[in-house]
């Protein structure tokens, strides 16, 4: 389901405690760190006007997103054109072990957010990958450069993605 961006803010934070016994008692630490990025509607920096969202059942294949083309508002049903993704969020839903999706590779992907052709992440059962780049953006390119591609392996399980981007 796509639609219209009226505001988004994404947060993130990440808290981590250590401890260590040594001869004098226990020495902790706290590691505390975070990331807010808010985005207005629009297509300059820090600004966003398209949004997709939908839970996706992976079945034995790969599935893939075309950001220039086929992603249609829920809402309108108009098909969106992405020149630009400012962040995305893929959450594997599985809980049984070795039920990865690999995020990126495949056919005229979008890679923007990788390093080359052939790149992808691993997301493991219960894990979660989010990429967001609030100034810059990855640019999409049709035909060439604009399929995300999700690949359960052999596997059955569902994934949460969340796109968002800009239309110019």
């Amino acid at each position: 389901m796509a639609g219209a961006v009226t505001n988004a803010a994404v947060s993130l934070e990440i808290k981590i405690s250590e401890t260590e016994s040594n001869d004098l008692g226990q020495s902790r630490m706290e590691h505390v760190w975070s990331l807010v990025a808010s985005y207005a509607t629009g297509t300059g920096s820090s600004q966003a006007d398209l949004v997709y969202s939908d839970r996706l059942s992976l079945a034995g294949s790969a599935q893939t997103i075309d950001l220039a083309g086929s992603v249609a508002s829920v809402l309108s049903g108009d098909t969106q054109t992405y020149v630009e993704v400012v962040g995305f969020a893929v959450l594997n839903n599985s809980t049984t072990t070795t039920e990865v999706c690999t995020v990126g590779a495949g056919s005229n992907p979008w890679i923007t957010w990788l390093n080359a052709t052939g790149d992808a992440v691993a997301v493991g059962p219960g894990g979660c990958l989010i990429w967001t780049s609030p100034i810059d953006g990855g640019t999409v390119t049709a035909a060439t450069g604009d399929v995300l591609t999700l690949d359960p392996g052999a596997d059955t399980f569902t994934v949460d993605v969340v796109i968002w981007g800009r239309s110019a």
